[in-house]
């Protein structure tokens, strides 16, 4: 079953089918993200949302590693180390997620998980969760995520 984020689900609803031996180790798992071709590769697909375009500079000099995102004249720019990365292609399909199977569950339906600044001390407990979820479907990687498979109720 293929689920696009136009139909907007509820992620509450998404259960995926777990794999319960799968072939990979969780050290196995990758979860970076590339952005676009020639982009940067993120060490991680879960963005943070910044206040401000300053908010993000000084966070992500401060949060190594960590994207942030933050509304700027012609779009979302991407912040890493404290350097701009550029905006963010278009229809990039960013949705908040509370938690890392929440984020897990926002790659599968083919957007870009993105949590607020109020939820950053929780930011690397979201990257392990989500690591979790992809060794129970068996995702090696995020494109693997990608198509691992659900079942949506209700």
């Amino acid at each position: 079953m293929d689920v696009c984020l136009e139909q907007k689900l509820d992620f509450r609803k998404i259960s995926f089918v777990h794999n319960a031996l799968p072939d990979l180790s969780l050290e196995e798992v990758d979860t970076s993200l590339e952005i676009g071709s020639g982009k940067p590769i993120l060490e991680s697909p879960i963005l943070v949302k910044a206040k401000s375009l300053d908010e993000a500079v000084r966070m992500s000099s401060s949060n190594k590693g960590v994207a942030f995102v933050a509304e700027r004249n012609d779009g979302m720019g991407l912040y890493v180390d404290g350097n701009e990365r550029g905006a963010l292609p278009q229809g990039f399909g960013l949705e908040a997620a509370g938690d890392g199977i929440e984020a897990a569950k926002i790659i599968r339906a083919g957007g870009v998980p993105m949590i607020e600044e109020g939820q950053l001390a929780d930011y690397r407990l979201y990257v392990q969760q989500l690591r979790i979820a992809m060794f129970l479907t068996d995702s090696k990687d995020i494109n693997r995520l990608r198509k691992a498979p659900i079942y949506v109720t209700g």
